[in-house]
């Protein structure tokens, strides 16, 4: 029974792994143009920017708690031992790097997209001159 068993779990892995495959390399034409129409109108790609601004305002409010937190640490020498109070600084520290990276990164991603509304509204234009 266990060996029964074995083969039609080994078989339906295998089986399914084959059905992935042939999936992820047959896209539908329509979904090509989807996507190519997507990428080539400028609204999209103002939204995008959009977001990603939104996206890195709260990244660096996050950053400015952890930074408050942190000074409040500092201050108060009774809050724990320490041994406690820097493990916490060092967490604090640590949080507010990583969320000003990543306010950094979203901002030079909103800008990219930025890039690209300029880029096609150009083109929109030279087509129009034609």
């Amino acid at each position: 029974m266990k060996v029964r068993t074995a083969i039609f779990l080994i078989a339906g892995v295998v089986g399914f792994t084959l059905l992935l495959q042939g999936c992820a390399t047959t896209l539908p034409l329509w979904w090509y143009q989807k996507t190519a129409d997507y990428s080539l109108n400028p609204r999209a790609h103002q939204r995008l920017a959009a977001a990603y601004r939104r996206e890195a305002a709260q990244l660096r409010k996050r950053a400015a708690f952890h930074q408050t937190m942190a000074e409040k640490v500092r201050e108060n020498l009774s809050w724990s031992g320490p041994q406690e109070r820097d493990v916490w600084l060092a967490h604090c520290e640590a949080l507010v790097k990583k969320y000003q990276e990543a306010a950094e990164a979203s901002n030079a991603l909103a800008e990219e997209h930025e890039g690209h509304v300029e880029v096609l509204e150009g083109l929109r234009e030279l087509r129009k001159g034609q």
